[in-house]
């Protein structure tokens, strides 16, 4: 994975990556996310995990079902005690657990955990986009880091703009990061 993207992020943000725990990058074109934690010498990698992405093509803007691009942080750890495969519809645990899906035709469901992000690049994906003066805010979409019953089809592209992880890769993310750290979409 190169990481050029990500260390230009940290060289035009270096008070934002001062003080967090971690860093996540995520290379879209790989489907691959890598949990980094600081080290006296920077950072070093503590997990590296596949993950799926939109179906539709890499935007900021609302309405387009796209993975946003660009530098976020993590604003909301939720599902904390929600068992294994619990749904969430808006953010709330159902009650109800779903079973892994066994054809990629059934309906995703977002299960387990939820990251959400906030976009940190006003006019990329925070706020309305400079050129178009659309909204392309990552918040406001309510795009997330979540797991999903279409996990055994994971790294196929998936999702309407969120980010899927396999269970047992969100679980163990989830148990690292905190609210603030930091989260690389390229």
């Amino acid at each position: 994975m190169t990481m050029r993207p990500f260390w230009n992020k940290i060289r035009e943000y270096p008070s934002l990556f001062s003080n967090h725990h971690h860093v996540i990058v995520a290379d879209l074109e790989a489907c691959r996310l890598t949990l980094f934690q600081p080290t006296s010498l920077g950072f070093s990698a503590l997990c590296i995990m596949p993950f799926s992405h939109s179906k539709a093509p890499f935007c900021n803007l609302e309405n387009s079902l796209g993975t946003p691009l660009g530098l976020h942080y993590i604003c909301e750890k939720i599902g904390d005690n929600v068992p294994v495969q619990g749904e969430f519809v808006g953010r709330k645990f159902t009650g109800r657990c779903i079973p892994i899906a066994t054809s990629i035709d059934e309906k995703p469901r977002i299960t387990t955990r939820i990251l959400r992000l906030q976009g940190c690049e006003w006019g990329k994906n925070k706020g309305l986009d400079l050129t178009t003066h659309r909204v392309c805010d990552t918040y406001k979409r309510y795009v997330y880091i979540h797991g999903t019953n279409l996990e055994i089809f994971i790294p196929q592209p998936l999702s309407n703009g969120c980010l899927l992880l396999k269970t047992t890769d969100l679980l163990t993310l989830f148990e690292q990061v905190n609210v603030g750290d930091f989260v690389l979409l390229f």
